[in-house]
């Protein structure tokens, strides 16, 4: 029993140097990493940063149950189910420790069960289709609005205090007609354009008006705001993604009205309280800050989880979402 705990400390140990690669392989595509710690939602690799592992040692932290281990423990999780005798089975062959026929079948049989986990993860190809058409119309969408200047939806936001030309190029955008699915009636809407972390196009939360003689405010809907498209892990991003100090909060509003009056911060809007702690925050921010619903379970969670990862080098707090909004206009007010 010792040889063999000290085998698997032995193979834990090898394993350091391949996590970039094991990592991709158990996790994809929702695998999370900055080169110092990953990330990821679950031992199936969904979307989320429930797990954090560091890119050091391999040694792993579950948010959701407290669990803990090495490199060769997080294999024994993701890919066998805690059969550690399997486990072992496939490391040795993934570390080319042995190659002879037995090894072959062993990992043939163990990428067959990951492929299987794969597919049930991800969906049908219907499903996929179906995603991929979503993020085009989202894109055409976009792609036909124009310019908020000079448009209801500026007038919307200056309603709400927000000078749209403090924000620079923000990803907002205005379109005259847009059919909501309740009634199929085209209302004028303000479209917010959701980025993943490296900027790319994921999908276009529509905001629609009712433009009044006076002012303009939301359409009375039900759901006056929706997303088109998945939105897991992107936000509405205002400001450089270079600064140390983040924002996040919810609706495209409130981070508008933000990243007007601290250019020097970087403002998103996760569109919902759970989608915000799947938002990736990079290693240099140092200064995090969470506009949310004070005692919503989910804005607790973003908290939690955001803490815990490198809580040595930054600090994030949960504000208020009325206070903090409040007392950030007094202090632009104040002579």
């Amino acid at each position: 029993m010792i040889r063999q705990l000290i085998a698997v400390e032995e193979l834990s140990v090898h394993l350091r140097p391949r996590l970039c690669e094991l990592g991709a392989l158990l996790f994809l595509p929702h695998w999370l990493s900055d080169g110092r710690q990953a990330w990821t939602g679950d031992w199936k690799g969904g979307p989320g940063r429930r797990i954090a592992i560091s890119m050091v040692d391999g040694s792993f932290l579950d948010l959701k149950t407290g669990a803990t281990g090495d490199a060769f423990d997080l294999v024994a999780r993701a890919l066998t189910q805690d059969d550690r005798g399997a486990a072992v089975l496939f490391v040795r062959h993934f570390l080319g420790l042995d190659g002879d026929a037995l090894m072959e079948d062993a990992y043939r049989q163990l990428r067959r069960r990951r492929k299987r986990i794969d597919e049930a993860r991800l969906g049908t190809p219907t499903d996929d289709i179906e995603a991929a058409e979503l993020r085009e119309h989202a894109w055409r969408l976009w792609q036909a609005a124009g310019p908020i200047a000079g448009t209801p939806a500026e007038n919307y936001q200056r309603g709400r205090g927000v000078d749209v030309a403090a924000l620079g190029a923000a990803p907002l955008r205005f379109a005259p007609s847009v059919r909501h699915p309740d009634d199929d009636i085209g209302r004028p809407a303000m479209l917010s354009a959701i980025t993943d972390q490296g900027g790319q196009f994921m999908a276009v939360v529509r905001t629609w008006l009712r433009v009044g003689d006076e002012r303009v405010d939301l359409a009375a809907l039900r759901k006056p705001m929706l997303p088109l498209g998945r939105i897991a892990a992107g936000a509405v991003r205002f400001g450089s993604p270079q600064a140390v100090r983040w924002i996040v909060g919810v609706a495209v509003e409130d981070a508008a009205c933000l990243a007007a009056r601290l250019p020097e911060a970087h403002v998103l809007a996760a569109v919902t309280a759970r989608n915000a702690r799947n938002v990736f925050i990079p290693m240099h921010v140092r200064d995090l800050t969470l506009v949310l619903p004070e005692y919503d379970s989910a804005s607790r969670e973003a908290l939690d989880l955001h803490r815990a990862f490198n809580k040595w080098q930054r600090s994030a707090w949960l504000k208020p979402r009325l206070e903090y909004l409040r007392d950030l206009m007094s202090e632009s007010e104040a002579p």
